[in-house]
């Protein structure tokens, strides 16, 4: 048995890369190969105003995602999908300043959520995109409910016998849940004040260093691990199981 981390991707990602991407010959390469075909055809055909709807952004980032997307993306220069991504989570939780052996067990048994390539492991081959999972494209429809069968028969095959902590936000777990199908879920929540789900800079940050002692103590008692946690704005608040799935919330810190 193993234990697998599902992470949220980010926004925000490093230009560039060295080996050109190949999306793979599996079903999952196949189904990269359509997602990217679509954004490549929205690329080329939307005007400015649907363009910054679309991706949420203007100025040289819009420039960036219309000139990345309108290359069908393969082929394009890669990187590992742990390096590509540069937000708050990923800062801070930190792949590359890991021990060596605790790195290498991380480029396998990390996995970020992608709107371009549903599950990609952070040692994987990524292209510079952008691509919410609550995106819609033609031909497509809603990103992340396209993406969900392809992800739930993956997750089944993959997740099955295995411990999986779940620290996907809403928008991600609306393609993959893998509660009742692996062995272990381990959902970890972050909330705010009013009870629903945190956002901002201090939430990521906290999720992002939770994340990286996670993946440090990926042999120990997870649950223990959340609990011990120690963070400036966020503390642990309590857990409930419910069959094979636990969910750890933690909670802003009274001030």
């Amino acid at each position: 048995m193993s234990t697998y981390f599902l992470l949220p991707p980010s926004e925000s990602k490093a230009p560039g890369g060295k080996r050109p991407w190949d999306p793979g010959d599996n079903d999952l390469g196949n189904a990269r190969s359509v997602i990217a075909t679509s954004l490549r055809d929205f690329a080329r055909n939307a005007n400015d105003n649907e363009a910054r709807k679309f991706f949420g952004i203007s100025g040289d980032h819009l420039k960036r995602a219309l000139t990345t997307a309108s290359t069908g993306l393969v082929g394009t220069p890669a990187m590992a999908a742990g390096a590509r991504y540069t937000g708050v989570v990923w800062q801070h939780l930190a792949l590359g300043t890991l021990e060596t052996e605790i790195r290498k067990f991380a480029s396998r048994n990390a996995m970020i959520v992608s709107g371009l390539g549903g599950l990609f492991t952070a040692g994987e081959a990524m292209p510079d995109y952008r691509l919410k999972m609550s995106a819609r494209l033609h031909g497509i429809g809603l990103v992340s409910t396209w993406w969900k069968p392809i992800l739930m028969s993956k997750a089944k095959t993959k997740f099955g016998r295995h411990t999986v902590v779940d620290l996907l936000g809403k928008e991600q777990v609306a393609a993959i849940d893998v509660a009742g199908i692996a062995r272990h879920t381990i959902r970890v929540r972050f909330m705010s004040a009013s009870g629903t789900a945190a956002a901002g800079h201090a939430a990521k940050q906290a999720k992002g260093l939770l994340a990286r002692s996670l993946v440090k103590h990926h042999r120990d008692d997870l649950v223990a691990v959340c609990a011990d946690f120690k963070d400036t704005a966020f503390r642990f608040l309590d857990t409930t199981s419910i069959g094979s799935v636990t969910t750890v919330r933690l909670a802003p810190k009274a001030t």
